[in-house]
């Protein structure tokens, strides 16, 4: 660890130094790091080992791993160096080290930290200051979170059960988390206009952008599109892939409002099993759209939604399928197929 602090030394700038878990990064840990950061002008992350973070907080936990939960912090460049801590946090004399081997300006902590008075003296005997840079807020917590949401891992095994259970959601209305062959999306039944309405309120998202739509194949994207054979030859060459087409829409329609812009509508056939399979199923099409507030990053875990939702979002979510990771994969590439000449637009989900 020595060695990797070494080179952590940057020059003249004040270094902050924060320590946590960080089990399913949420908006006030966001808020949290964002004002550790700009206390100083180099921030660290500590982040408690999985063995460490299962003494504290019981069976079940960590929900992510201390690789994913570093990765997290790092890809939403929340910090400019993340570390997992040692074993042995839990004694005053490891903790006093791996202070001593970093040698931060500033140990930044929120009122609900434990032992601050120990720290504060620790940080003031080599030369720093702690700071209370947050108030707890106890509302936004890991595992009030995750009591609230319905969390279901993507696996060959489960697949049957959890595909019913999704169907059964999906047919109630509800809005589904789920991966794709491009990132996280959010599901529902397209033709429901209360359950598009939810998608788009859990986006934030009530402006004149629509929603493209997953179908299962040609066969049910012929339902609700006009489907000239210059067009079924796109859809040969491209889907199942990452491209959503803008098609001329058939009409009329049992899609929702939100679905449809100037009598066209966005298709996209997944190249991911499970989601052909559920959709088929399901037997309509099911909305596909990032699974992230408009403007916040597009997510490769569930790890990267939660850090960007409010509770009154992570309420509107009946489930999250978690399948880990996902390649780093770009959006969909948008086609426009209704002009005359094929128009390459920007990547959406």
């Amino acid at each position: 660890m020595g060695k990797r602090l070494s080179k952590m030394r940057r020059g003249e700038k004040i270094t902050v130094l924060v320590t946590g878990v960080f089990d399913g990064l949420h908006a006030a840990h966001r808020e949290f790091l964002g004002k550790a950061r700009e206390a100083g002008e180099y921030l660290i992350v500590g982040i408690e080992n999985d063995e460490r973070v299962r003494e504290l907080k019981g069976e079940g936990r960590p929900m992510f791993g201390e690789r994913e939960r570093a990765r997290v912090i790092e890809k939403l460049q929340l910090a400019d160096e993340v570390l997992i801590l040692p074993k042995g946090m839990e004694k005053r004399e490891v903790q006093e080290k791996v202070l001593a081997e970093i040698h931060p300006d500033i140990l930044a902590v929120s009122s609900n930290s434990e032992n601050l008075l120990i720290k504060k003296k620790a940080m003031e005997k080599m030369g720093g200051e702690m700071i209370i840079v947050m108030m707890h807020q106890p509302l936004f917590s890991s595992s009030r979170i995750w009591q609230q949401i319905k969390r279901r891992e993507l696996s060959s095994r489960t697949w049957r059960d959890l595909k019913q259970e999704i169907l059964l959601l999906l047919a109630q209305g509800e809005i589904v988390v789920f991966p794709t062959d491009t990132i996280y999306g959010v599901l529902a039944d397209a033709t429901n206009e209360k359950a598009v309405n939810k998608v788009m309120e859990f986006k934030q998202r009530m402006d004149d952008k629509t929603v493209s739509m997953a179908v299962a194949d040609m066969a049910m994207a012929k339902e609700y599109v006009v489907m000239t054979g210059k067009l079924e030859e796109l859809y040969a060459e491209k889907l199942p892939g990452a491209f959503t087409i803008i098609s001329p829409l058939r009409e009329p329609t049992r899609l929702a409002r939100w679905m449809v812009k100037d009598k066209t509508v966005g298709v996209r056939i997944p190249d991911f099993p499970p989601l052909l399979d559920l959709v088929r199923d399901f037997g309509v099409p099911v909305t596909i759209t990032s699974a992230n507030s408009s403007g916040a990053p597009s997510a490769h875990s569930l790890g990267e939604i939660l850090p960007f939702l409010s509770e009154e979002q992570l309420k509107q979510v009946a489930m999250m399928v978690d399948a880990g990771e996902l390649p780093n994969n770009p959006p969909s590439t948008i086609i426009d197929a209704t002009k005359e000449k094929l128009r390459i637009r920007k990547r959406t989900v």
